[in-house]
This record gives C-alpha cells, structure tokens and sequence, in this order.
C-alpha cells in the first residue's frame, strides 16, 4: 500500500509526521466517496439487517489457496458462495449443502455483500434506511451516518430457482420439544474426517462419531417414508431453525424443505435412498 507522508513544521524544530492512507474495502478496491444523486436512493426494508446478518451463517468459504499456488483474483476471492444475496425482497446463501431463503420485506433491488461487509454495516448498531447500488453500495443512516462498500453486480446470484421446482405444501410441523430431542441427543463432535453422518428411518435417527460405526439411537417419529442419511452439520442447521419440515426425494437422492419464521429452505443429502 502507498503512503503519502506529509511532513508539519511547528514551534521551530518539532517535526510531525502525518500519513494519509487510501481506505480500501475488503476485497482491495478503493472506496468510492462521492455521493450518489438523491433520486438513487431506495428505502430498505425493515427486516433488512436483521436478514442479512441472519443469512450471513448460512454462507460458505472462498477456495483456499495453497503457498505454491498464487493469489487468488478478486473474483475467486469474493464468490458467490461466501455472500449474501439481496434480490426481489428476499436475502439468499448457501453453502453448497444448505440454502436459505429470508423475507426481509418488499424491495426491487438486486446486490451481493460479503460476510465481512454484513459485519461492518452490523457494526453501526442499527439498521440502514436508504441504499443506493451502482459499482458502489453506498447506505445511510436516520442519524447522519453513511457508509459506501465496493459491491460488483455480477456477485448477486438469483437463488429463488432453487426453490421453485419443489412443492411447498403439506409440510409437517415440529414440536419444541421434537426440535430439542433431535438437536440434543445429535450435537456431538465426530470423529476428525467424519461427518457425523445421521441415517433418518420412518421411526427413530441413528448416529455416531464414526460415519461407518452408528452407536446411538433417537426413537422418534421422523415424517420421512424413505432410510435417508445426511451430515450432521447440515441437518441440525436446519432443524435449529424450522417449524415445520418435508423430506422429498429424487433417485438417489433426497432433501429436507423446512420453513421457519420468515425463512425457508432447503437441505442437501449427498447419501442414499433406501425404500
């Protein structure tokens, strides 16, 4: 990073030293200070931060680079798997294995925030009210504060096709309690390299610290008609948050569509099916 030193004069001999440095945003770009036009600015909805913190858990991880291997580029670096995508008034991530969809409320706009860029605006301590999206995300407060993030439109990604081809009715509700059975017997840490993998019958939810090895069984009614098996990780996620759940499936494999309030989403088995 350049620094420009600027040298001051005072009382004769005293010499200080002031240095200005470029402020850039967290993917390297210089931050753009100039404030939009008034007639670019849009209201936010009023779930706005509370969505995309909210969605900010469900995201995944920028690929990893070895020491051998070279930087990676600003586009590997943001990928639309580790932020958070606003589009037609709902907040999206994933994770490649979980999807969540939030209602933040009624809003046409379409951009994409990284998580360290939700962390910032969380930061202020309360909601933005306006936006203003070009090259630049530029938002304001009702207190005077503003902030302006790089943002490239070619992040955003419109994830609600993922939701569409399923059915969304008849979906089963959970009780707190069958939400805390499942979520207390399974919150253990497997074993280094295993996924804590959970095979779901009809009636009851084995697991263990081994994928291979299941020592311990849930007896419990589970809405699934099919011997279904996904990680440990991804089920309980999604558990945590629902009300009601649906197990479909497809060949070899299957999901689970759950709904809580204000999200929806859906969960990803990369295991078998059994009939």
């Amino acid at each position: 990073m350049d620094v420009n030193q600027l040298r001051e004069i005072k009382n004769g001999n005293e010499v200080s030293r002031v240095y200005r440095l470029p402020l850039k945003a967290f993917d390297g770009e210089l931050m753009c200070f100039d404030a939009p036009q008034a007639d670019n600015w849009y209201l936010l909805p009023e779930r706005f931060l509370e969505g995309i913190d909210f969605a900010s858990r469900f995201t995944g991880s920028a690929p990893k680079t070895s020491r051998k291997k070279k930087k990676p580029s600003k586009a590997e670096a943001t990928t639309p798997i580790n932020c958070v995508h606003l589009h037609d008034g709902k907040t999206y991530a994933t994770d490649n294995k979980l999807v969540i969809e939030y209602d933040t409320g009624e809003c046409d706009l379409s951009f994409s925030l990284s998580v360290r860029q939700v962390r910032l605006i969380k930061a202020f301590g309360t909601a933005p009210s306006q936006v203003s999206v070009g090259e630049t995300a530029h938002f304001r407060w009702e207190n005077g504060s503003s902030l302006s993030l790089c943002h490239s439109p070619n992040r955003s990604v419109d994830l609600s096709q993922l939701f569409d081809p399923h059915d969304w009715n008849d979906l089963h509700s959970i009780s707190n309690d069958w939400q805390a059975q499942v979520i207390g017997h399974f919150s253990f840490k497997p074993v280094r390299d295993n996924d804590g993998l959970m095979q779901i019958y009809p009636d009851r939810i084995t697991g263990g610290v081994f994928d291979n090895r299941p020592d311990t069984e849930l007896r419990i009614e589970t809405h699934t008609a099919h011997e279904v098996a996904f990680e440990q990780a991804t089920l309980l996620n999604a558990i945590k948050i629902a009300t009601e759940i649906k197990f479909v499936h497809d060949g070899d494999h299957s999901r689970l569509l759950f709904r809580g309030k204000n999200v929806r989403g859906i969960a990803a088995s990369r295991y078998w099916v059994r009939p």
